[in-house]
């Protein structure tokens, strides 16, 4: 997780280098922009382990009918889809609580 927050740090601080208005010339934004990472796909990668984890549960799940898992391992896939999915909800829940705030600021 330390990598991903990391990430979404450092997506920050290029956004918001960007949005001050820095006096870069385009050769050096253009590097700058190559050498940082891309919030889309932070966002898709995000999105696909998430998509990943709960699929694994679903997987063990259905091995653990026909003997095939353990408990503990049941257990352990469901419990980090349960947390996938806490987090997902979480984020959606602070990107509309974001976007309502933008929707009642004043033009």
């Amino acid at each position: 997780m330390d990598l991903k927050n990391s990430a979404v740090f450092a997506a920050y601080n290029n956004v918001s280098g960007i949005s001050r208005g820095s006096a870069m010339s385009n050769n050096a934004a253009s590097a700058t922009k190559q050498q940082s990472f891309d919030f889309g796909d932070m966002v898709v990668d995000v999105v696909s382990d998430s998509t990943k984890t709960i699929a694994r549960a679903e997987q063990v799940g259905a091995a653990a009918l026909v003997d095939n898992a353990s408990m503990e391992e049941l257990v352990e896939a469901v419990n980090n889809a349960e947390i996938t999915l806490k987090t997902v909800v979480a984020v959606r829940d602070r990107v509309i609580n974001a976007y309502q705030d933008i929707i009642k600021m004043p033009i």
